[in-house]
């Protein structure tokens, strides 16, 4: 197993980071599954569900969602339309990679700003869920790391070593 930052490129750091969050949000999402198949149960067995089950698996779903886009933007997996340009040199389709990769970076650092800011509301207002009074500020705030560390491994995307395909 190779240590960050071996023989690895500026993509290193970001893309270990965003193999690693990208597991925890697997494993959070794993856990809503489970709730609800638990919450299930309950309500066939006694017709009572696990109070704040809805509540949970909208926040845990939220927290996999914002792991699943740092781990794209450091393999290159966005959403990408090659239909209109497979047919150009492979120079051109690498300028043009990097061009989206780019504005890709640009978007997440936006949205990673305004998920701060918006968590940093929540917080100061003191908004909680409806069901079990839980803050929901933090939920925002790691939207806002994802988003920066999204933008982060598109930004050095373009650099890494293009022998290396586990960036």
């Amino acid at each position: 197993m190779r240590r960050v930052g071996q023989g690895r490129g500026p993509a290193s750091l970001p893309g270990w980071l965003a193999r690693h969050f990208a597991v925890v949000g697997g494993i959070v999402l794993l856990a809503a599954a489970l709730l609800t198949c638990a919450s299930v149960l309950r309500r066939w067995l006694d017709g009572r569900a696990i109070r704040g089950d809805f509540e949970l698996v909208s926040l845990a779903s939220a927290i996999a969602l914002f792991a699943a886009f740092a781990f794209a933007a450091s393999r290159g997996a966005n959403v990408a339309v090659t239909s209109f340009t497979a047919w150009l040199p492979q120079r051109l389709q690498s300028a043009i990679d990097t061009i989206w990769l780019l504005l890709w970076a640009g978007v997440c650092v936006l949205l990673a700003e305004r998920l701060f800011v918006t968590a940093s509301e929540l917080y100061a207002t003191g908004t909680v869920t409806m069901a079990l009074g839980m803050p929901t500020w933090w939920v925002a705030g790691i939207g806002a790391a994802a988003f920066a560390l999204a933008g982060l491994a598109a930004l050095v995307r373009p650099f890494a070593a293009p022998s290396d395909s586990r960036r």
